[in-house]
């Protein structure tokens, strides 16, 4: 004779291990869709990688002035309102980052051999603007 009384507690156990996980893979796609819902990580991708073309073809020198205000919208619009950690660069890793959302950034390597500066200013016509500065290469130490 079968123990009734512990199947429905197995069952009850089966039931709350599937909710729980459930819950989970659910949590993991409301995040994803709240990322994606106005273009952040999109932009933070496009961005990241047009900079990184843009520094890879760049000579020591070049002032390179780029147009950001959408990735500004985007930031502003995911309470992102520190414009120091939107556009990162990183010149001992030859990395450039872009943060548009309140989750991780978005890394994007350079091979040229270059020392960069950035410079945010906002400008005239509400226009956010990106000023990248190429320099020579500092010397390691």
């Amino acid at each position: 004779m079968k123990n009734k009384r512990a199947q429905g507690e197995d069952l009850l156990w089966n039931y709350a291990v599937y909710l729980v996980l459930f819950g989970l893979v659910a949590g993991l796609f409301i995040t994803a869709i709240y990322h994606q819902k106005n273009g952040a990580a999109i932009y933070e991708d496009f961005y990241a990688k047009e900079i990184s073309k843009l520094i890879n073809i760049a000579k020591p020198g070049d002032v390179i002035t780029i147009d950001v205000k959408q990735a500004s919208d985007v930031a502003f619009d995911n309470k992102v309102l520190s414009k120091s950690e939107t556009f990162v660069i990183d010149n001992s890793k030859k990395q450039i980052c872009v943060k548009l959302g309140l989750g991780k950034r978005t890394c994007y390597s350079y091979f040229n051999d270059v020392a960069v500066t950035r410079e945010l200013k906002t400008g005239v016509l509400d226009s956010t603007l990106l000023i990248l500065e190429i320099k020579e290469p500092l010397p390691e130490e």
